[in-house]
């Protein structure tokens, strides 16, 4: 019985409140306990303290006060499961971490980064050697070459988005400190550089921040994991995808950029793939609602009056599909600029009618539709935007519509100073 106490802890309770009433619950257990685990409970509890150094032995006592419970009970608890922990009870992330670190320190040949990215080399070249096996045993005629170098680039672009303002501020914490030596900035940078390409250099750093060596970690066995995932599928779907793209024989994934959006549900990403000449898109979720709204729009074009519009093809596959990839194009003449702001009435709309969200710029071009992730199942009320608001437009949602849309002039990008001449003008008008 006594062996098996902790374990009754563990199996019923998630949080270390619950793991202390069910201690508290099982009195003369928790005496047994004690006794037959006193000297590995103290050096379990010393290393529990020794990892969470910020705290202070007053603030363990506040901690059984808050739980309402004994501060022995809670150190119990505590100590069994860090006992546990210490019995190479190790998370998954921390063993990718091993294996990722031990096969880059015995290849004879690195994968050498440049600038900031030398930082996470040893990730790099796991990536590297993975996805080159990877496509080695796939069957799908590709460009081995150019697709490696284009999934590092995209991967290395993620690491960065985690860790580069991490390995700038250690830039500075070296400057400071002169281990960069005399020389401008320049100069220092470079060897900053050749300080990041150390593997005692990257091992302090690494040891330095554990939390953003278990992101990183996680981070390129999602990307792995998400590749492998996707040209799986191409490989699998070859030959409807084919049809699709209208390559026939001719079928060869030659490019693939990755991360054309938000990376979600474990690393997963939009992809746009050139096979055979022609652009497809990558899509890891279901598009099932775009063919909903495809023939909820053929309905709407055989009213009198409605003009046709360009929704993209898809080829939906189970929990992801492949759509036709939409080039924008530009209005030759005042009468195309008409019946493009038409169609884009239509189209708000219909977007009203659903009701939608999400409808920004980028999820329409001048010759077609794409994505139905504006549309929802479920109507929600306008809400109360507040007197600022309610004297520019009568429906705050129509005010929505408008400015999320770009439906209206922009005051930024390519067109800023029309969009703000335009607006000068119309206040101007406005205040006669």
């Amino acid at each position: 019985m006594n062996g098996n106490v902790g374990t009754t802890w563990a199996a019923s309770a998630t949080t270390l409140e619950e793991r202390c009433m069910a201690a508290t619950a099982m009195p003369d257990a928790l005496r047994q306990y004690r006794a037959s685990h006193a000297e590995d409970m103290l050096s379990a509890t010393v290393e529990w303290k020794n990892r969470r150094n910020p705290l202070r032995d007053e603030d363990y006592q506040g901690i059984a006060d808050a739980l309402g419970d004994d501060a022995s009970v809670v150190e119990t608890v505590i100590a069994d499961r860090e006992r546990k922990l210490s019995g190479h009870v190790e998370p998954a992330w921390s063993v990718e971490l091993q294996t990722i670190l031990n096969r880059y320190d015995s290849e004879e040949e690195r994968v050498e980064r440049t600038g900031y990215a030398t930082a996470f080399a040893p990730f790099v070249a796991y990536v590297k050697a993975e996805l080159q096996a990877h496509m080695s045993a796939c069957s799908l005629p590709m460009n081995d070459e150019r697709l490696i170098e284009q999934c590092l680039s995209a991967y290395v672009e993620r690491l960065l988005g985690i860790g580069l303002k991490t390995v700038v501020w250690e830039l500075h914490v070296a400057r400071q400190a002169g281990s960069l030596g005399d020389g401008d900035a320049k100069r220092q940078l470079r060897r900053y550089f050749e300080l990041l390409a150390t593997d005692e250099y990257r091992g302090h750093m690494y040891a330095k921040y554990p939390v953003l060596l278990r992101f990183v970690t996680q981070t390129t066995v999602h990307y792995i994991d998400f590749v492998k995932e996707m040209l799986d599928r191409v490989s699998m779907d070859r030959d409807e995808l084919a049809s699709f793209a209208g390559v026939g024989d001719d079928f060869r994934l030659e490019d693939m950029s990755i991360d054309r959006g938000d990376a979600h549900d474990g690393g997963r990403a939009v992809a746009m793939l050139t096979i055979g000449g022609r652009k497809i898109v990558y899509k890891p979720r279901d598009l099932h609602i775009h063919e909903l709204f495809a023939g909820l729009v053929r309905r709407c074009e055989r009213t009198k009056g409605f003009l046709p519009m360009r929704v993209s093809d898809v080829l939906t596959k189970s929990g992801y599909a492949y759509e036709e990839f939409v080039e924008h194009g530009t209005c030759e003449d005042a009468r195309q600029v008409e019946r493009y702001y038409t169609r884009y009435g239509q189209l708000l709309g219909l977007v009203w009618l659903l009701p939608g969200d999400d409808m920004h710029p980028q999820r329409r071009c001048q010759r077609g539709i794409s994505d139905g992730r504006r549309f929802r199942d479920d109507r929600h009320e306008p809400c109360d935007h507040g007197h600022a608001r309610r004297h520019r437009c009568r429906h705050p949602r129509i005010h929505d519509i408008a400015g999320f849309t770009g439906i209206l002039l922009s005051v930024a990008g390519e067109n800023g100073d029309v969009g703000r001449r335009y607006i000068r003008r119309h206040q101007r008008l406005r205040n006669r």
